[in-house]
């Protein structure tokens, strides 16, 4: 029971620390007005403190740019950058 108890306890830590990691990287990137809303909804997995980025961003330079942060907060080859460019649609042509 006590081992039950313990490892609860240690799930529960590692979840709280991944929390904190993931809202460390996220601040720097909402708080980026450079950046397009793309890049602010990038999502941040964080487990056993490594990031994986994931989603769209609008450039090569945002991909570039969010993976530094992460790196910056999490440490060198703790990120995994698996973000993917979806430039924007142009714009579409009236019919008639």
């Amino acid at each position: 029971m006590v081992q039950t108890s313990v490892r609860a306890e240690r799930r529960t830590r590692r979840a709280a620390g991944a929390l904190l990691l993931s809202a460390a990287i996220r601040q720097p990137v909402v708080g980026d007005k450079f950046l397009s809303s793309y890049a602010h909804n990038v999502k941040i997995v964080t487990m056993d403190g490594q990031v994986t980025l994931k989603g769209p961003v609008r450039s090569e330079q945002e991909k570039t740019t969010i993976a530094a942060k992460a790196t910056e907060i999490a440490g060198a080859g703790k990120v995994t950058n698996e973000m993917t460019v979806a430039p924007a649609e142009a714009p579409k042509k009236p019919k008639g």
